[in-house]
């Protein structure tokens, strides 16, 4: 037999994915949690430089801003080394898929962990919450298997990005859940900067 026993494609197209995508999928999820593992340290990271009033000459309704960029700076490097770390292991699919997976995943993973910094008054906060959302997210995303939990899926950055590469249908929504998750930032911060006058 000249063929491989195993096709594997898109759900949504007939473009072939190579087998060993298959085999080092879970390399891919848990390079992607390590991504927003890297998000959570610098939000907390940009927590202790404000409260060392490193940012006290810069006006309050532009922090959130600087907040993401403070975060982005960090998940684009991130998201250098996961991709390095896919190509060096063959799990590479296409460098325009892979380019835009990552963006949409660093994305995501700055405004969840912004939203967190948000909700957390101190560091030490985001320290505590940390641990519980990056097992939530490899129980959550089918790195391993899928938990089948679709509604706390949903809430998932990992989720999505994973799923991008087996549907495409999965695009819509995640940048739907960027948006929202931007909105939310953007409202935590208007009103806790309303609370604190």
């Amino acid at each position: 037999i000249s063929d491989n026993l195993v096709r594997f494609a898109y759900i949504d197209s007939e473009e072939n994915l190579p087998a060993s995508n298959y085999l080092l999928s879970p390399l891919r999820g848990l390079m992607a949690v390590w991504l927003v593992l890297c998000g959570f340290a610098a939000a907390m990271y940009y927590k202790s430089d404000e409260e060392a009033k490193l940012f006290i000459w810069i006006e309050p309704e532009r922090r959130f801003f600087l907040a993401l960029a403070y975060i982005l700076c960090v998940l684009f490097i991130a998201g250098i080394t996961v991709l390095s770390a896919l190509a060096i292991s063959g799990g590479f699919i296409s460098f325009r898929a892979e380019l835009v997976n990552m963006l949409l995943l660093i994305l995501a993973a700055s405004g969840f962990c912004n939203l967190l910094r948000l909700l957390c008054k101190n560091m030490y906060l985001i320290a505590v919450f940390m641990p519980v959302s990056l097992i939530s997210m490899i129980v959550l995303s089918p790195i391993f298997a899928d938990a089948g939990l679709r509604k706390l899926q949903l809430l998932n950055p990992v989720f999505y990005y994973l799923n991008l590469f087996y549907s495409k249908g999965y695009r819509f929504g995640f940048i739907i859940y960027i948006i929202l998750l931007y909105v939310l930032g953007l409202a935590a911060d208007r009103l806790l900067a309303g609370m604190q006058r």
